[in-house]
């Protein structure tokens, strides 16, 4: 099952999260604002409507061509259960989110795994090879990608649109750390749909998500979805958000800037080697395991880190979530006191 492990202290690097605390006044205007809802009636369809609207506005877009839902996680599923017929294919390049995988199981697809390039870039013979997969297709592909931070080039971009019979669902649940996105390129492509998410720029406890597509294919998915996808409390903290994003943007600047000083501090640590990244996380090459690093982080230090398989191409690699500066030197700190080697039991883990 996919989620997070419940814990009660330690630093949490391994989740993906904006960590630099909130806005005061962000916080105090969502507690007045919250203690106006009338929790008896249902989410009020216009509040609804006009939260779409605003979304739209700021990306650029019609409020049409934007459907909402718990959290982009729910509407990646729900572009497997909208599209593609059963038994299609799901196609993804690997590394990457896991959950691609559990929405093709949950909506009986087949699901098809093609590798990145030895420098785990997305490159146009890696798109070929996507594409010659037999059957319907969904894609789906993180822009930025979970978990090596790279985000899709232009070219790549319209070499896997190009197709009249696969469809492009591009997540960008990090768009907010990036320098390109392609929700604006999406309403106007009929075979195309892009994900965003408040989650990972300070409201991840609200989970909401939204789809951007085409008139057409937001029609489908609304026929596909369940009604009262977003609650009353969601919908007024991201109301809020919207109107107050003024005093975000410099989080999010925080998190950019703390992003290149702890890429150049691990640079230039023996044994490690992180990857340019377009998130709010690194991708990082270790002299061991990572799990082995992950595990001796959390036994000595308290610090989460995120790991993969041993076994794996990814096996000697951690995804660091960037926090704050002292949260950064914490972890720098306790990366330069591990051990020299890994322990007969983390290798056998």
């Amino acid at each position: 099952m996919y989620g997070s492990i419940p814990r009660s202290d330690g630093l949490c690097l391994d989740a993906n999260e904006m960590r630099f605390p909130l806005p005061d006044e962000f916080l105090a205007r969502v507690a007045r604002e919250i203690s106006t809802i009338d929790f008896r009636r249902y989410p009020d369809a216009m509040e609804i409507d006009a939260l779409e609207a605003a979304i739209a506005a700021n990306i650029g877009v019609r409020a049409k061509n934007i459907l909402l839902g718990v959290g982009s996680t729910e509407m990646l599923d729900l572009v497997c259960r909208a599209f593609g017929g059963p038994f299609g294919a799901v196609v993804v390049p690997t590394p990457t989110f896991p959950l691609y995988g559990h929405f093709a199981a949950l909506n009986d697809k087949g699901f098809v795994t093609v590798p990145l390039d030895d420098a785990f870039a997305l490159s146009t013979e890696v798109v070929d090879k996507m594409t010659a997969v037999d059957g319907a297709k969904i894609f789906y592909v993180g822009n930025p990608n979970n978990p090596t931070g790279r985000a899709l080039d232009r070219g790549v971009f319209e070499r896997l649109a190009a197709s009249t019979s696969d469809l492009l669902c591009l997540d960008e649940a990090y768009s907010a750390y990036a320098d390109v996105s392609y929700a604006t390129d999406a309403i106007d492509r009929h075979n195309v749909i892009v994900a965003q998410s408040f989650s990972k720029i300070g409201l991840a406890g609200c989970r909401l998500g939204y789809l951007v597509a085409s008139e057409p294919l937001i029609g489908e998915l609304e026929r596909a979805s369940l009604p009262y996808r977003v609650n009353a409390m969601t919908a007024c903290v991201a109301r809020i958000f919207l109107e107050e994003a003024a005093l975000f943007q410099p989080l999010i600047d925080q998190v950019k800037r703390e992003r290149e000083r702890l890429r150049e501090e691990l640079a230039r640590m023996p044994g490690f080697s992180p990857f340019r990244s377009e998130g709010n996380f690194l991708f990082c090459a270790t002299p061991r395991t990572g799990a082995s690093v992950a595990e001796e982080l959390r036994e000595r230090f308290r610090i989460f880190v995120k790991a993969f398989p041993p076994t794996s191409r990814i096996g000697k690699h951690l995804r660091i979530t960037v926090g704050t500066p002292s949260e950064n030197d914490a972890l720098l700190e306790a990366l330069t006191s591990l051990s020299p080697v890994e322990s007969h039991e983390s290798l056998s883990t």
